[in-house]
């Protein structure tokens, strides 16, 4: 495993985690530009040493490094002055829709190309922080739509787009998501991904040059797909990408698709979806407020997991980035099980959070909705959320006798 995705999905379920056991400060997503699967504030480890998380140190030392380059005066970046909308869905890589700011800024990105080492530098140094996190979203979308067009010269400008990142500005560990989509994707339509490597690396004097570098020393094997936190599926409209974890996972359903079905009737709702993952895992705390051998039991025998992760509109509610909605589907080992967990869903004693659950088969998912920030009220209570339950248990029973 990179150990670069640390930050990434992997942290995406501690997070969860902790959110079900007290309140904690979130950043509006719609305030920054990266992507889903690489946010601008997850908790990260950062001192090795120690063993320990810091919330946001890196992204913290980027904001000082960002604030010294304003000081030094205003500079007209080439970038376009809008970013990837999050409300629009444009950062997840499901099913991206071609937009005119890709084609806006892959003219930047050739004139990048096509500029002096001197005239590079200047460029780089030109771009704000929120922009680099604007090409990191384009680098991640152009991996699809290279693959869908089987085009290389759209995974070439992708990768233009990172080496023209000062890796200072951002935090590090954001930047390998679009290198590893990229990589397979210039494999995945039978293009020599090393060699475009090696050439767009040197349009980079930086240490996101050297990061570029590394997909061409290191082996296959630590360059692929599996070596990232991302699963290639496959939509209607073509390939896609939605994150990963790595807990256990051998299910026998199509959980990929189901877990994307399920993510499509959130979004139409109120909420739109940050992260789609699988290989994830249903934490225990959400059913249980102390031990339970039926839970454990279960959890156990699990087969398989996925969770969506997803943010309040901002017309919803004043309050809207204070509150967390949460959805966590699993392969249980037997119907039984399911209905097991869909009973301790139904219980009333619970605190801090609402939730309900459906299930159809072996299959089981729970949504979750809790403020989560101290003082502030919650949007969602078990009553509104009824309101999803009838299409919940639709799509579960569309998809509970549906195999890999």
């Amino acid at each position: 495993m990179n150990y670069f995705f640390v930050g990434l999905a992997g942290l995406g379920l501690i997070a969860v985690i902790l959110l079900a056991t007290c309140s904690c400060t979130k950043k509006d997503p719609a305030a920054s530009s990266v992507a889903s699967n690489a946010p601008a504030e997850p908790p990260h480890k950062t001192d090795s040493d120690k063993g320990v998380f810091v919330i946001g140190r890196e992204i913290a030392k980027a904001a000082e490094a960002e604030k010294r380059r304003q000081q030094q005066g205003p500079r007209e970046s080439p970038l376009p002055k809008q970013g990837y909308d999050f409300w629009h869905g444009d950062q997840l890589l499901i099913d991206p829709a071609p937009s005119p700011l890709d084609d806006a800024l892959r003219e930047v990105v050739r004139k990048y190309a096509a500029s002096t080492p001197q005239q590079r530098a200047v460029i780089r140094d030109s771009i704000s922080m929120d922009g680099f996190y604007t090409l990191m979203t384009f680098a991640q979308r152009s991996a699809v739509f290279a693959i869908r067009e089987r085009n290389v010269e759209i995974a070439r400008d992708g990768l233009t787009a990172v080496a023209m990142i000062d890796q200072e500005r951002v935090d590090f560990r954001d930047i390998p998501a679009g290198l590893y989509l990229l990589y397979h994707a210039a494999n995945r339509i039978g293009a020599d991904a090393d060699r475009i490597f090696r050439q767009i690396g040197k349009l980079s004097d930086t240490e996101v040059g050297e990061q570029i570098g590394q997909f061409v020393e290191h082996s296959k094997e630590w360059c692929s797909l599996r070596s990232s936190l991302f699963v290639e599926v496959q939509t209607e409209k073509g390939v896609g990408f939605i994150d990963r974890d790595v807990r256990r996972y051998n299910p026998t359903l199509n959980l990929e698709s189901l877990v994307i079905a399920v993510a499509r009737l959130v979004a139409t709702d109120k909420y739109q979806p940050q992260t789609v993952s699988v290989e994830t895992e249903l934490p225990p705390i959400w059913l249980s407020r102390g031990k339970n051998a039926d839970l454990d039991r279960v959890l156990s025998r699990v087969r398989g997991g996925a969770t969506i992760h997803a943010r309040l509109r901002p017309n919803e509610h004043p309050e809207h980035a204070k509150q967390g909605f949460y959805v966590f589907i699993v392969e249980t080992s037997q119907p039984d099980d399911a209905q097991i967990l869909l009973r301790l869903s139904q219980a009333k004693d619970v605190q801090g959070h609402c939730m309900i659950g459906g299930a159809a088969g072996r299959l089981f998912a729970l949504i979750v909705a809790q403020s989560e920030w101290i003082g502030v009220g919650a949007y969602e209570t078990t009553k509104t959320l009824a309101r999803f339950e009838k299409g919940l248990t639709n799509v579960l029973g569309a998809y509970a006798e549906k195999r890999r």
